[in-house]
């Protein structure tokens, strides 16, 4: 349950970088196009949402924000004024249109941490926005950059990151794990990241996921069926279907070393080949597509 005086005094911040654009509407209402969470649609806010927004200036508390509509709305009661103000705010965090000072979230839930050996020596570990810092600094090291002397094992990036590198930075990353919309799962030895696995939501099909990042610095079959056996009951959202695609002849849209024992330890987890896609798009970009079904 979240306390009532941490709510009080936290303080939230319009975030406007966030926007790719607002419009008044209608009747007081606004509409506003969330810049680095292309998952949501066109948002449509009514006019208290907006004088909300107005006193998110990094000044005003939420009990401070509630008093100032008190004293514009004195006919409405104090309770429902609360319940507006914090909607509206647990609203505007997830659309990523609100942060919070000093990063103090008042609304996010603290989950229990679950964790499970996968072998002799490493650990895999489910994630939440708390480990933010620790997937950004791995994620730098390797996606985007120049191949160095010790590049993963295995390197994949799911093909809408690799022609938009916002969807990884630390801001779009914050709002992807806060909504659950990428789940992400660290595999360490002794403390060290040794290899991420992501989960992200399909935006026009909510009941489907898809890998988003998979870096891992050991042979696959070593570990892999273990981590996403563990993983695919542990994620946050109920999918029906998991999938990965392999390009071909595109050089660079999908990096993926030692495939062969990759494919053979997605098999080995339940994944099967579900389709072929040949000369996609005219440009002999072919792709094979692997699925696991969840029952």
């Amino acid at each position: 349950m979240i306390k009532n005086n941490i709510v009080d005094e936290a303080i939230p911040i319009f975030h406007d970088k966030n926007i790719n654009y607002i419009r008044e509407e209608k009747n007081g209402f606004f509409s506003i196009v969330s810049k680095y969470t292309p998952e949501y649609s066109v948002q449509l806010f009514n006019r208290v949402a907006k004088e909300i927004t107005d006193y998110c200036n990094g000044t005003n508390n939420v009990k401070s924000i509630i008093n100032n509509l008190a004293n514009h709305y004195p006919k409405v009661s104090n309770n429902l004024l609360k319940n507006d103000v914090h909607k509206t705010l647990i609203l505007l965090s997830k659309y990523g249109f609100v942060n919070w000072k000093e990063g103090l979230n008042p609304f996010k839930i603290n989950r229990e941490r679950i964790t499970k050996n996968i072998n002799d020596s490493l650990l895999i570990t489910k994630t939440y926005e708390e480990d933010l810092k620790e997937i950004v600094e791995y994620l730098n090291k390797y996606l985007y950059k120049v191949p160095s002397k010790r590049e993963p094992f295995i390197k994949y990036i799911y093909p809408a990151a690799i022609h938009n590198k916002f969807l990884y930075s630390e801001f779009a990353l914050r709002q992807r794990i806060f909504n659950q919309l990428e789940e992400f799962y660290i595999i360490s030895k002794n403390d060290e990241i040794l290899g991420i696995i992501s989960f992200t939501c399909e935006s026009l099909n909510k009941s489907k996921s898809s890998f988003g990042v998979i870096l891992l610095e050991y042979p696959a079959s070593n570990y892999l069926k273990d981590s996403i056996n563990f993983a695919i009951p542990n994620l946050d959202r109920d999918y029906s279907r998991i999938s990965i695609g392999f390009r071909s002849n595109k050089k660079g849209e999908i990096e993926l070393n030692k495939s062969g024992e990759f494919i053979n330890s997605l098999i080995q987890c339940g994944f099967v080949k579900e389709a072929e896609l040949l000369n996609m798009y005219g440009k002999n970009i072919n792709e094979t597509i692997y699925s696991y079904i969840i029952n």
